[in-house]
């Protein structure tokens, strides 16, 4: 599947090679902001994230029987919104904490490789189900960095941060169940739900880690806009093998890079007036 828009690892370093290495505009030396409060919000994307090659499911009706099948899961292009305080205690150097909100989009493909003949088709229903949906594994960033910008007082100010804290994610990325329906000894149609991998602790909390590149255009001393890429490193379960006929599964724990793009609007709570040269 390809992700219209998604920023690429060589095009994030392209961009950030040019916001640094940007030359300060025009003859106007603007007012150097002190204390700004920034609103923003943008696009990050990833990719494989883990596969299954051969995954056992029971069979319904023969509960000592298994159909087999092939899980894959991946990360798509997902929201990230957030706000950052920055405070410069010097024209170009300055300290900033923020807290973000990453939409994790899991994207599965299940395929059927052996299935016990079923005249309702319960394996494959619930194959089919799997792939067609869209998850959202909901993150969390809190982190404090610091921040060093160029040409502070000009129209466009490129500037570099890094950053470090913590992630709290709500939902598992290792978990995959899936919907069939079916028609009982009655002649009622029913919809069932069946887990495929059970994880008994979504909640989350690890370390995390960004960087970033960017550039700040101003608009007035009160209000500027920014452009920036970032990378953000989080730290994502993955299953080592097949769950068990208990539904659970050995995970390990792997460090993800997560790219973006993102805009923001920079409101200036301080700032030191600029002058004309």
């Amino acid at each position: 599947m390809t992700s219209f828009g998604a920023p690429s690892r060589g095009s994030l370093l392209a961009v950030l090679a040019v916001l640094t290495l940007a030359p300060p505009l025009g003859a106007q030396s603007h007012s150097e902001s002190r204390l700004v409060f920034t609103v923003f919000g943008g696009v990050t994307h990833h990719g494989q994230l883990w596969s299954i090659p051969r995954q056992p499911l029971s069979v319904v009706f023969l509960p000592q029987e298994f159909d087999t099948l092939r899980l894959r899961r991946r990360i798509t292009t997902g929201p990230t919104v957030g706000v950052t305080a920055t405070l410069f205690r010097s024209s170009n150097w300055g300290i900033q904490a923020e807290a973000a909100y990453l939409g994790i989009r899991l994207d599965d493909t299940c395929d059927l490789l052996f299935a016990h003949t079923d005249v309702q088709n319960r394996a494959e229903q619930l194959c089919n189900d799997v792939s067609q949906q869209i998850r959202i594994a909901s993150t969390t960033t809190f982190m404090v960095g610091g921040v060093r910008r160029f040409f502070s007082r000009a129209s466009a100010s490129p500037y570099v941060r890094v950053a470090a804290g913590l992630a709290v994610r709500a939902s598992s990325v290792v978990a995959v169940s899936g919907r069939y329906t079916w028609v009982t000894s009655t002649g009622t149609l029913t919809t069932s739900h069946r887990p495929v991998i059970e994880d008994r602790h979504e909640l989350r909390l690890g370390p995390t880690a960004g960087a970033g590149a960017g550039v700040v255009f101003a608009l007035s001393p009160a209000y500027r806009v920014r452009l920036e890429v970032r990378d953000l490193v989080l730290s994502l379960d993955r299953p080592v093998g097949p769950a068990d006929e208990l539904l659970a599964v050995e995970t390990e724990s792997t460090l993800r890079h997560f790219p973006s793009l993102v805009m923001g609007v920079d409101i200036v709570l301080e700032q030191r007036r600029g002058r004309r040269y």
